[in-house]
């Protein structure tokens, strides 16, 4: 198993998230991707969370740096 692990902070990863999947479709492995969103602002919580369907997202309550 392949698995990505990305920290994110006021950050748009929808586009990254999508091409990750993507290239782990073609191939064929079993993979995974961690989102860990560092507390980020609103807006961009709510962006990232339109990927959560393909991806694990754990968000943090306070930023840890």
């Amino acid at each position: 198993m392949i698995s990505i692990c990305i920290p994110i902070y006021n950050f748009n990863v929808v586009n990254l998230v999508n091409e990750l999947v993507r290239q782990g479709k073609t191939l064929n492995k079993e993979s995974e991707i961690i989102l860990i969103d560092d507390c980020s602002s609103t807006k961009f919580r709510q962006i990232n969370e339109l990927v959560c369907k393909k991806v694990k997202y754990i968000s943090l309550n306070k930023n840890i740096g």
